[in-house]
């Protein structure tokens, strides 16, 4: 499963959390953060899961949960 999402947030954390999916959870395949010259916090992920299974177990770990409510404009 491939998606492409657009967040806003600080760019040092999201490469932080960007690793940590792909370490932690054996579904990610990879994920891929692309930031705007124009608007630096402003980010574009490029994200492939091996399912969509996989997707939706990312979405209940605790480390997504924190970083939707913390630090993401979604």
């Amino acid at each position: 499963m491939v998606r492409i999402a657009n967040i806003e947030i600080n760019a040092t954390y999201l490469k932080e959390e960007s690793s940590i999916s792909v370490k932690l959870e054996t579904g990610v395949i990879s994920i891929f953060p692309m930031f705007q010259k124009e608007h630096p916090t402003t980010f574009r992920l490029l994200e492939i899961y091996a399912s969509k299974e996989a997707y939706q177990s990312h979405l209940k770990t605790p480390h997504f949960i924190h970083d939707k409510k913390a630090n993401c404009t979604w």
